[in-house]
């Protein structure tokens, strides 16, 4: 979900335009066992299905594609249990300049993969972003990775 603001990246689009919209992307995790720790990030997310409504109430449906947005979750601990939580998630966007906040949490299977690692790893995030052109996004999700392919 956005609100459009001044951002020259975003003129196309008037300032005060709500959209929503659903993503994707390319998942990445890394966990080291030896200091309890994860952290990881959301690359290449792709946006679709978006639509918008103008100030003055006109309807925009948006072209599906790359958004060149990113989410980065920073380094958290990893409990005894298998869950994480975090306050680190960071939006970003090359184009524009963005104060971000967000969170993100999850949890390791406890079943073992061949490596005697944890199978997979599933979990939630969320991503906050403003811009010093008065526009905002959020983007909310959920998050699912595996050490290998299994049916």
């Amino acid at each position: 979900m956005s609100r459009y603001g001044t951002d020259a990246y975003t003129r196309l689009v008037p300032a005060g335009t709500l959209a929503v919209g659903e993503y994707n992307g390319d998942l990445s995790l890394v966990a080291n066992f030896g200091t309890n720790t994860i952290k990881g990030g959301i690359d290449d997310i792709f946006l679709f299905d978006s639509y918008g409504v103008t100030p003055d109430g006109q309807a925009l449906e948006f072209s599906d594609g790359r958004s060149d947005y990113k989410l980065e979750f920073g380094a958290t601990r990893i409990g005894a249990d298998g869950q994480f939580t975090g306050n680190n998630v960071r939006l970003t966007h090359p184009d524009l300049d963005i104060r971000t906040s967000g969170s993100w949490a999850g949890r390791f299977s406890t079943e073992n993969d061949s490596d005697s690692n944890p199978r997979a790893v599933v979990g939630t995030h969320t991503g906050y972003a403003a811009t010093s052109g008065g526009g905002e996004a959020i983007f909310v999700g959920a998050h699912y990775g595996a050490t290998e392919q299994f049916q």
